[in-house]
């Protein structure tokens, strides 16, 4: 399999951003976490475009940046925003390159998230994530690799890991 970006998915708190500097660094590739990547170009936190400008208009900018870290020649790993995936062409390109969703179940999420700025989790975190769960799931179990991220976040890029290498992808060996 040739190389491609490994991209992540999950609900917030499951480690994606942690997890995929992690591997990054273990597969000697670039880390692009998307959300960041949004907040630079737009220069306002992610909270303040959601206040801003809106869920909408937020979704078209992580759309946008999505297109633009795809395009880059060098493979990346790659962190998306839990609601990334939510827009049919995005899951598509995703499921091009290999797609790794970080599952942990809502309780283990919830202390990970206690007290964050998220806009989608104003109120109160584990049933907002329990609705979010509901509704991304069946987008997220798409992905290529399954991976416990209840775990440790050395622990799950060990499984990400061995998940590629069982898959063939030679970037896996790396370590």
């Amino acid at each position: 399999m040739p190389a491609s970006h490994i991209i992540l998915c999950g609900l917030a708190g499951a480690g994606k951003s942690t997890v995929g500097a992690q591997l990054a660094r273990r597969l000697g590739r670039p880390f692009i976490d998307l959300d960041h990547a949004i907040e630079r170009d737009a220069g306002a936190s992610v909270r303040e475009i959601f206040a801003r400008e809106g869920e909408p208009a937020f979704r078209a900018r992580e759309r946008a940046m999505f297109v633009t870290t795809l395009a880059a020649p060098i493979p990346s790993v790659i962190s998306l925003g839990g609601g990334t995936l939510d827009h049919d062409a995005t899951l598509a390109e995703a499921l091009a390159h290999t797609l790794v969703y970080l599952d942990a179940p809502v309780r283990s999420l919830v202390p990970r998230v206690g007290g964050s700025d998220r806009p989608l989790l104003a109120g109160d975190a584990a049933a907002r994530l329990a609705e979010l769960a509901e509704k991304r799931t069946p987008r997220y179990s798409q992905a290529h690799v399954r991976v416990d991220a209840s775990r440790s976040p050395g622990a799950v890029v060990a499984a990400i890991c061995a998940s590629l290498a069982e898959r063939g992808d030679e970037t896996a060996v790396r370590t």
